[in-house]
């Protein structure tokens, strides 16, 4: 291949700097450059002095500044001026079937940054944006290399082409009926919606009924303003449910809006949370939450109003003068280049609307989401993404986003995309754990809403994954999986954010905490992780697995103050590969005499269980050589070392407790969970030539509360299983608030 360098493209008119008017570009985009033969280019601190000057420097800046976010991270602690850019070209997808040659596939320039700080890979990571550094050839000069338009980038101008967004519906409802026509967790008559839903007639600025059959939208927003003036309620319903009792004026821009989107859409029935609910009745608002999660689930699409701070906010490039437009494009060697513009995970990332608590089930629930973000619309099911700034409309290659620059760049799926297999089934529990680290992130303004506003995610699962029989009251306590309370226990709060007991209901007069032993129960951030995690806080580890229960039956503390029986599953993960190692732990059985004490008063949602338990010394983890670059402690929380009472100085286990816990101090651990085999643990001994034979044991380390027998809890750990057995063991009923 001819080295482009030696081919650089005469062009007088343009401002390029020495290095880049070495560059031939249109070669690079035609023929390919690898990132092994990437050109260089000059220092990261020069190309972005350059940026004033020439037009590539600018391009490469602009990506930089974006994705590194150097506006908005002062990264005072790195010297960047050793960071060297190179420049390489490759393909980037393709959207057809059979694929053409490679010569024949789009092709974009890459920024090759070498020496990237991992700080800087941290904030990008958090920030959810592109790790690629990317500039794109557009579509109108595509013919010059001799392409098709596909996966080049796209012109937006002011207000987004309509006649594009009907095409991106068409694709869909045209080729992707099968996956994308209906909520795979819902079947038969529990598909449609309840008759008391109530729908915003748009032909008629009316509330009516949902009529049968109903083809309708859905509308995400946020509130943040008062909604008094705009609400429906018991008194303005009648009014508003006569043609024209809906009047514009009284609506919030958002909304207002997002009524002239339908009509331009052709679209009837819009449902909207503050005028489809009457918000001043506790139980038609109890009534429409429940059916939520077929309201999202069955709509046509959801718009996803996801640009400005408030339901004042337009839609972004709705109207004239709703958006400004950010797409750099420069003319460069006869080429015109752009930076692409954020995909829908940054630009969701970034936005207010990410972080509110009840939007979160809103987009995993919607099969279909049009969204509208300040720098673009998007439309993605669950087959293909569509976006303003990229020609990526397939013609009929299903999931062809798989294969072009948005790939597992959109806003997120729900825990799975169709019905799955039967071995998939009882691994759902796995995708929860992620839906909850993802949730816990996000903020309500009104706290008692934390199990509401995730109820038609857990609705879903039930349904969808056969719990407790399809019922979700069984299935869920508390926001728990209690059906796979064994693995839900296993949570632990965010190493690097606050967290405290939250305090909600009243019981007898009194206000009292949700239960411990629950991620609601506490106010902060949560995560579920492998026993990796104790071996360094910020290490990214998978989700936890069970080798077996140790727990007999659950029980829960009902509204009646009677005990039930939790439908617990069963399914336990054997591992062939370790049948003989020993597991020398007995599981204590449940004493089926066993009733509430007399003289304990046990509230609604208190966990009851037989197991065993016994005391052990802990102290914030000593860093040793092979920890020398892992977190130990935050401001907030640490790894602490488990000893045995009786030998000190060996390490027998780790657990994760507050950063001002006592240490050393003595606690109780009762035992939850056999969950992996032992092997080389870097914190037993950093020697890998010694190998723990054995499982460990997941624990949790509780304290007495007032009354005899109860206990909360403080946080998980592990322990040595040879250790836990060898400790001075009592069983004993916890009783677990």
């Amino acid at each position: 291949m001819d080295n482009p360098q030696k081919h650089a493209v005469a062009d007088r008119q343009e401002s390029l700097c020495a290095q880049c008017s070495k560059l031939n570009l249109r070669q690079m985009l035609k023929g390919g450059v690898t990132m092994e033969d990437a050109i260089p280019l000059d220092t990261m601190v020069n190309v972005l002095a350059k940026a004033s000057t020439c037009k590539l420097c600018s391009l490469i800046s602009n990506v930089l500044r974006r994705t590194w976010l150097l506006d908005k991270h002062d990264y005072p602690d790195i010297d960047f001026s050793p960071i060297q850019l190179t420049i390489y070209a490759r393909e980037c997808g393709n959207i057809r079937d059979p694929p053409p040659p490679v010569p024949e596939l789009a092709h974009r320039l890459f920024i090759r940054p070498i020496g990237r700080p991992i700080e800087v890979i941290d904030a990008m990571i958090a920030a959810e944006t592109a790790l690629e550094l990317e500039i794109q050839l557009m579509e109108e000069d595509a013919h010059l290399l001799g392409r098709s338009p596909d996966l080049h980038g796209r012109r937006v101008t002011e207000v987004v082409d309509m006649g594009l967004v009907k095409r991106w519906m068409g694709i869909c409802e045209g080729t992707h009926e099968g996956l994308c026509a209906s909520a795979w967790w819902r079947e038969g008559e529990t598909a449609t919606l309840p008759s008391t839903v109530r729908m915003v007639d748009v032909r008629d600025s009316a509330i009516v009924q949902v009529p049968p059959g109903c083809r309708y939208v859905a509308l995400s927003y946020m509130w943040g303003i008062p909604g008094d003036s705009y609400w429906t309620t018991s008194t303005n319903l009648a009014e508003r449910s006569q043609p024209g009792g809906l009047p514009k004026s009284a609506l919030p821009t958002v909304i207002s809006d997002t009524i002239l989107l339908m009509r331009d859409l052709g679209e009837r029935y819009l449902w909207v949370d503050s005028l489809c609910i009457k918000q001043d009745d506790p139980s038609d608002k109890a009534f429409q939450i429940s059916a939520m999660e077929r309201i999202y689930g069955c709509s046509l699409f959801t718009i996803f109003a996801a640009g400005g701070t408030s339901a004042n906010a337009p839609l972004p490039g709705l109207r004239p003068g709703t958006r400004v437009v950010h797409q750099q494009i420069e003319e460069i060697q006869g080429l015109h280049l752009s930076v692409p513009l954020p995909t829908p995970q940054e630009a969701l990332a970034h936005s207010r609307w990410m972080t509110r608590g009840w939007t979160y089930q809103e987009l995993m629930l919607s099969r279909r989401r049009l969204y509208f973000t300040d720098d673009q619309v998007f439309f993605e099911c669950l087959a293909n993404l569509f976006g303003e700034d990229l020609v990526a409309e397939s013609p009929g290659l299903v999931n062809a986003v798989k294969q072009h620059p948005f790939s597992v760049r959109g806003g997120g799926q729900f825990i799975s995309a169709g019905r799955p297999s039967d071995w998939l089934r009882q691994r759902w529990v796995w995708s929860f754990m992620h839906v909850l680290s993802k949730y816990t992130r996000r903020h309500l303004s009104v706290e008692t809403d934390i199990i509401d506003a995730m109820s038609a995610l857990t609705n879903a699962c039930a349904q969808g994954f056969r719990l407790a029989g399809g019922d979700p009251r069984k299935a869920f306590h508390y926001g728990m999986p209690v059906t796979e309370m064994d693995l839900a226990l296993l949570w632990t709060p965010d190493p690097y954010a606050p967290h405290e007991r939250r305090v909600l209901e009243e019981y007898m007069g009194n206000k009292i905490p949700w239960p411990s032993w629950a991620w609601s129960g506490w106010r902060g951030r949560i995560r579920y992780m492998d026993d990796g995690q104790f071996a360094g806080l910020e290490q990214m580890t998978i989700y936890p697995g069970l080798d077996a229960s140790l727990v007999d039956r659950w029980f829960i503390v009902d509204e009646d103050l009677g005990l039930t029986q939790l439908e617990v599953s069963t399914f336990i993960e054997h591992n062939s590969d370790h049948a003989d190692v020993p597991r020398p732990y007995v599981i204590p059985r449940w004493d089926r005499a066993w009733s509430i004490p007399s003289n304990v008063h046990l509230k609604p949602g208190t966990l009851v269980f037989r197991t065993s338990l016994a005391p052990f010394r802990v102290a914030v983890a000593d860093s040793a050589s092979y920890e020398d670059y892992s977190t130990l402690v935050t401001e907030h929380h640490a790894i602490f070392s488990v000893h045995a009472l009786n030998s000190p100085q060996d390490v027998v286990g780790r657990i994760i407790l507050p950063a001002m816990h006592p240490s050393p101090a003595t606690i109780q651990l009762l035992a939850l969970s056999r969950c992996k085999k032992s092997d080389n643990l870097p914190w037993v001994t950093p020697d890998t030539n010694i190998v723990e034979q054995g499982f460990l044991l997941n624990v949790m380390a509780t304290r007495p509360v007032s009354e005899v027998g109860k206990r909360e809890r403080i946080g998980v750990g592990v322990i040595l299983e040879r250790a836990w057995v060898e400790a001075s063991l009592s069983t004993d009923v916890i009783m677990l608030q």
